[in-house]
């Protein structure tokens, strides 16, 4: 039996070599699932980006807007006609409410 032979064979019979290959099969199983996670949350950033599933679902994104027309929204509405209505809300005043009010397609009314 050649030397090399023997040598690797003597390596498996070590209780060292065991030990190693079970912390490390132990360390694996117990990172599996934050790893399945991770690997979840890439793969569907991902997949949103795509060409194909922005046009089957439809996308949002996040635009600057000038402080003037900033607002705190507390539903948002995708109309028939493509525009985004926002609808304003944090008081029950009318009086502060009607200062709130703009319009989809412009300015202040």
């Amino acid at each position: 039996m050649p030397l090399r032979l023997r040598r690797l064979k003597a390596r498996l019979a070590s209780p060292r070599m065991w030990l190693g290959a079970g912390a490390a099969l132990v360390l694996a199983a117990a990172n599996a699932p934050a790893v399945l996670g991770f690997a979840t949350q890439q793969y569907h950033a991902y997949e949103i980006e795509t060409d194909g599933y922005k046009a089957a679902r439809g996308h949002w994104d996040v635009v600057a807007m000038p402080a003037a027309y900033q607002l705190n929204s507390i539903h948002a509405v995708l109309l028939r006609t493509g525009k985004v209505l926002l609808i304003a809300g944090g008081t029950a005043r009318y009086e502060v409410l009607e200062g709130n009010v703009k319009r989809a397609d412009g300015p202040h009314t």
